[in-house]
């Protein structure tokens, strides 16, 4: 809907200015291509794997978040990450972390694959994440 009502508003600021560039039509250009980044970004979310991280705290505080993961791009991330690292204990943990991912896309290219499920309590605080 933000979509059309993007394209069609800026279709008409054009008009109106007779085809100069205007603040009113670069505003909604700028609302039609996030409009357009956000259709896309749905568009492939239907398909994506998911991670659903859920924190425990001992003071009974319970934090959720889910969003789409992309293993490709996490995984390159942390490699290029890696370079920048100075320290070696760090660069081996973004290296260990980058074969984790490699291995959770390997594991879960099948669209039957169970989810994974990783599970980590510290003290009395909790971590959850399931990657399915």
């Amino acid at each position: 809907m933000i979509l059309a009502l993007s394209g069609a508003g800026a279709v008409a600021v054009s008009t109106a200015a007779q085809g100069q560039i205007t603040a009113g039509f670069a505003g909604l250009s700028c609302v039609f291509g996030l409009a357009m980044i956000t259709a896309l970004l749905a568009f492939w979310s239907r398909t994506a794997r998911w991670i659903h991280l859920r924190i425990r705290e001992h003071n009974g505080i319970l934090l959720g978040f889910s969003f789409p993961i992309s293993f490709a791009i996490a995984e390159q991330g942390l490699k290029i990450a890696t370079n920048f690292v100075q320290d070696e204990p760090s660069a081996a943990r973004l290296r260990v972390a980058a074969a984790f991912i490699h291995e959770a896309a390997t594991s879960l290219r099948s669209p039957d694959s169970p989810p994974l499920s990783i599970q980590v309590a510290d003290d009395n605080d909790e971590v959850d994440i399931f990657i399915g």
